[in-house]
């Protein structure tokens, strides 16, 4: 029995001057055993960040390069049904009242740049870390279609409430969308970093999400109907979002050598916070004075919770 034990000792002993790592720890952890910076004490993953006396600080900056992307932005029906000018009214509604190879029109999004940047503490306490995150994006989508009387199709706008006298179906020959949005997030994150194994390591995190995003659609309808009453109609909306709440994650790097490794990253949010929706629409005269006649003006306002997801996948190196 004795000599079991002696060379379960001697067995551990070499296991652990195996793993541990040529620097002894900081000076202000006295009481760490000397392999506790490189591989922590039994049952705990060690930390990726430096373990010093007074802590450091991690400066990030990264660059974005974004696509954004909306359900239900459709402004229009091409309708490929032929409007003669001239027609008499009747005449229009009940062929625009048959949707011959129709289509929804959708503004095209633009691919834009943003930013992320962070500041982060990488405290004395475990390895932990603590810091905020600023992301900003300003996304853009816009489209202009038109139909000429020999193109053989009508535009059919879905967002204006403009209504002529006896008339019920609106028809445009030019419709110009463009859409706008400004994303502003603030993630404050605590967190800690540590090494699975030799070539893994994971991040979980939690912390609070404040969230801004503003979006504003504007559309402006020529010809057709607005030309038969010498205007132009312009349609403008807005839908500001600003709200708070809980987000936890997980951020992982898989390493592949000499620097080069593979990064997956995720999080979700539950975010309260308040919408501010408006809409408005006019008609400006064509000719001189080119007054502007009001058809709409609504507003709403409301609280509710949402869900943000993040995921992000890539190498790095």
């Amino acid at each position: 029995m004795k000599t079991l034990l002696a060379l379960t000792g001697i067995t551990s002993a070499l296991c652990a001057a195996e793993t541990c790592c040529e620097s002894a720890p900081a000076v202000c952890y006295p009481d760490s055993p000397l392999c506790a910076y490189c591989v922590g004490p039994d049952s705990v993953n060690p930390s990726v960040r430096p373990l010093s006396c007074d802590g450091s600080w991690l400066v990030t900056l990264e660059g974005l390069y974004w696509n954004s992307h909306q359900d239900g932005m459709e402004f229009a029906i091409d309708n490929s049904v032929f409007v003669r000018k001239g027609d008499i009214p009747a005449v229009v509604f009940e062929q625009l009242n048959n949707l011959i190879d129709a289509e929804y029109l959708n503004p095209h999004a633009k691919w834009g740049f943003g930013f992320k940047a962070g500041l982060t503490y990488n405290s004395t306490h475990d390895g932990w870390d603590i810091g905020v995150t600023w992301t900003w994006y300003q996304g853009r989508a816009s489209s202009h279609i038109e139909a000429e009387t020999d193109d053989n199709h009508t535009l059919i706008p879905l967002w204006s409430a403009y209504q002529a006298s006896n008339i019920s179906i609106l028809w445009a020959r030019d419709i110009e969308a463009h859409w706008s949005m400004r994303l502003n997030l603030a993630d404050v994150e605590l967190g800690r970093e540590f090494w699975v194994s030799k070539y893994l390591t994971l991040r979980p995190h939690v912390g609070i999400r404040f969230a801004s995003i503003d979006q504003d659609y504007t559309l402006w309808h020529k010809g057709g109907l607005w030309t038969l009453f010498l205007n132009n109609g312009e349609v403008n909306m807005r839908n500001d979002f600003h709200g708070v709440g809980g987000r936890g994650g997980f951020n992982t790097i898989w390493k592949l050598g000499k620097g080069v490794s593979f990064f997956g990253n995720t999080a979700l949010s539950l975010v309260y916070g308040r919408f501010n929706v408006k809409h408005d629409e006019w008609n400006t005269r064509i000719r001189a004075p080119q007054t502007k006649t009001r058809i709409l003006e609504a507003d709403d306002h409301f609280r509710a919770t949402r869900a943000m997801t993040d995921l992000a996948l890539g190498m790095q190196w």
